[in-house]
């Protein structure tokens, strides 16, 4: 900024001064956003973090040291910290691997409980004001929803939150006689269809009988086999948009395997726990079971029958000699 003095008869002795002018807005916000809000378990998401960095001193005479980002996820797992960007201007690898970083895990869920980057190395060579923009990886670990609120520490301004959340489907079916009761033992598959019109197997881990979620990426127990409930029902949680097929594999003991795909269909917006109705099994129609009363008739009734029939051959064949 360039002033300029004037003495009584308005000249000017002075022509330029330099004077040190410090950015400040009217508010400092911490803006959060997601690759994806309707997702499925185990998908990896990128989310961004923007804000602006704070002005170096302030009215109060605190000056400008510390500049950390603090984000608090629930049902995430963040991996990998991708970027961080001075206004619109990526910082080096070099940068990027020597920023002080934590990430919290609980030991028991996976979960990220809080993620703190330090950015305090980046305040002398970054305007007041100026846009700080950082992306990460986060796995999504839960099979329902997921959520995270993200804030900036500085010496010299308060920061208000930023917050972003997720949410996944589920589908279910029930696998019934003709008389819609509910039928155990039957095996399914679950398939989900793909934009090349092919579909692919949904891996699963199982939460309790009848009741499935999707898997994580290497996650001990998964499989691509689900066996319904005694009542015939089966739930499949944590999963994202689009069509699913279920697939018969086994049927219930007695009854025929059905071959025909039912297929239901999971939209972002729309109600997140989709019904996919009834898969009726018709009974076969088989002889009684071996060693059963049921076989013991007919084995009596078919020696009867052969005894009868050498008997008259035996008549017939003596009357034919006698002649």
């Amino acid at each position: 900024m360039v002033t300029n003095t004037y003495d009584r008869d308005g000249k000017v002795y002075m022509a330029s001064k330099a004077a040190n002018v410090t950015a400040k807005l009217e508010k400092y916000n911490v803006n959060k956003t997601a690759s994806d809000r309707f997702v499925h378990r185990g998908q990896t998401v990128t989310f961004t973090i923007s804000t602006q960095m704070a002005p170096k001193s302030n009215e109060s005479g605190a000056e400008l040291k510390n500049f950390t980002v603090k984000d608090k996820p629930v049902n995430l797992k963040i991996t990998d910290l991708k970027s961080v960007s001075i206004s619109g201007t990526p910082i080096s690898a070099e940068q990027l691997a020597k920023l002080p970083v934590t990430n919290t895990i609980n030991s028991t869920t996976g979960c990220t409980t809080e993620y703190v980057v330090d950015l305090s190395s980046l305040i002398e060579a970054t305007p007041a004001g100026a846009t700080v923009e950082i992306t990460y990886d986060a796995i999504v670990m839960s099979d329902t929803d997921y959520s995270n609120e993200a804030t900036v520490t500085a010496d010299t301004v308060t920061y208000e939150k930023g917050n972003t959340n997720g949410t996944e489907g589920a589908i279910t079916i029930k696998k019934t006689d003709n008389n819609h009761t509910g039928l155990k033992g039957a095996e399914f598959k679950l398939l989900k269809a793909k934009n090349d019109g092919t579909t692919e197997e949904v891996s699963v881990v199982k939460v309790s009988d009848g009741v499935y979620k999707h898997a994580l990426e290497g996650e001990t127990g998964a499989t691509t086999t689900m066996v319904v409930a005694n009542d015939g029902t089966l739930l499949i949680k944590g999963l994202d948009e689009g069509t699913y097929s279920f697939q018969e594999t086994k049927a219930p003991e007695g009854y025929k395997l059905v071959t025909d795909l039912k297929s239901a269909t999971i939209e972002d917006g729309h109600t997140v726990t989709v019904d996919a109705g009834e898969f009726v099994n018709t009974k076969l129609s088989s002889l009684p079971s071996t060693g059963g009363i049921g076989t013991t008739i007919f084995t009596i009734a078919g020696c009867l029958i052969m005894i009868a029939a050498a008997g008259l051959f035996f008549a017939s064949r003596k009357k034919s000699d006698n002649k």
